[in-house]
């Protein structure tokens, strides 16, 4: 079996590592072409471009980078055509993932293609379902509730489970392992998490310092530890070298122990705000985006909450500061509430595992659903063709 995966953010650069590693349990022999970044790396996939400059967010850095995508769409129809997969699964990144299936479609109709992450038609452009049913053939969302969008299309949908939130749930941090390798701290302990794409960490370190600077005049035994996605690990200790409070960085792949250690956190909002509440860290989010992203948001987000614990909750569990809310002085204010209060902490805390069930799900791990769903259609495929 062979397999061509499109995957240009950290996060699905490890969901594609988890239906990988999945796949190959089933169909030893598989092998795989595409785009991604260090975790399909370890997995045999040798990226046919640099996946980083299209891990962009916002409409102008999502036009800037279109003529980049248009070339690696290029590149990754090229190497469909020469190679023939039985499959091509695009996770992430509308925009990529929809230029590369258009003309894969024209140019390569007899290859299958499955896009794996609805496009959060319930948050913003619905209209982006009939285009996706119009361009896949099949789709694995992350949450039930999504079917519904697109099911009356006529696409095939399967709702696989959120296999990241389930590694954090299976595989909950130890506070007691983070001293023991990272030294203990005698004051409060803020996990910080300001983005995994180098645009995101432009638009929030300076104020995350600043915030960080204010915490520490009410709380000056503050403690600071900061895991960094791969994808910035070089850039993080040049962009907070001002920070005025000791910063531990650590790598990303000891962040759950943070999390457990850590007595809040400040994040961005993403995946990583859904791994903090598993790990019942009471936390702030925030999200910055320039200017023009910032009217683009105005116009088309219909929800009025940011994270997916606040949308499940349909309330705000958790303070968000998106856009024009986003201030230094509130969010500080904020932060130093959760800090100094235990019925502020203890709210979030209490209200976490029943929405992190609605999220992440007790049934079968979602890569095992993503990967056997995957492998009935490629034997599908292979019955029609015969």
């Amino acid at each position: 079996m062979k397999l061509l995966i499109s995957a240009v953010e950290p996060s699905g650069d490890s969901l594609g590592a988890n239906l990988i590693r999945a796949l190959r349990r089933r169909e030893p022999n598989l092998q795989i072409i595409g785009c991604g970044g260090p975790k399909l790396a370890a997995h045999g996939l040798k990226s046919i471009f640099d996946t980083a400059q299209l891990s962009v967010i916002g409409p102008l850095s999502v036009l800037k980078a279109i003529p980049a995508a248009s070339r690696a769409a290029d590149l990754l129809l090229q190497s469909a055509c020469d190679e023939q997969p039985d499959l091509a699964v695009f996770i992430d990144s509308w925009m990529f993932s929809k230029l590369t299936a258009q003309r894969m479609q024209k140019a390569a109709p007899a290859i299958k293609r499955i896009k794996y992450v609805a496009p959060q038609v319930w948050a913003s452009r619905p209209g982006r379902a009939q285009k996706l049913a119009n361009l896949f053939d099949g789709l694995l969302c992350l949450f039930e509730f999504e079917t519904s969008y697109f099911e009356p299309l006529g696409i095939p949908v399967q709702a696989v489970g959120h296999s990241e939130f389930q590694h954090a749930r299976s595989n909950k941090g130890n506070a007691a392992r983070f001293r023991k390798n990272y030294g203990d701290h005698d004051g409060p302990l803020i996990a910080v998490l300001p983005g995994s794409r180098k645009s995101e960490l432009r638009q929030h370190i300076e104020p995350f310092g600043k915030i960080l600077g204010m915490i520490k005049q009410h709380q000056p035994r503050l403690s600071v530890v900061l895991p960094a996605a791969q994808s910035v690990t070089e850039l993080i200790p040049k962009l907070i070298h001002d920070w005025p409070a000791p910063v531990r960085i650590i790598q990303s792949a000891d962040k759950y122990d943070a999390f457990a250690a850590a007595d809040v956190a400040l994040a961005v909002s993403g995946t990583v705000t859904t791994e903090l509440a598993i790990h019942g860290t009471p936390m702030v989010i925030c999200y910055k985006l320039d200017p023009i992203a910032g009217i683009w948001v105005d116009l088309f987000v219909t929800t009025p909450y940011a994270s997916l614990i606040n949308i499940t909750a349909q309330e705000m569990v958790i303070p968000e500061f998106v856009q024009r809310r986003f201030s230094v002085p509130d969010v500080t204010e904020s932060l130093l509430n959760l800090l100094q209060s235990d019925d502020a902490r203890r709210f979030q805390k209490h209200r976490f595992p029943a929405l992190i069930d609605s999220l992440a799900g007790d049934g079968q791990p979602a890569e095992d659903v993503a990967a056997n769903t995957i492998i009935d259609w490629v034997k599908r495929k292979s019955i029609e063709n015969s």
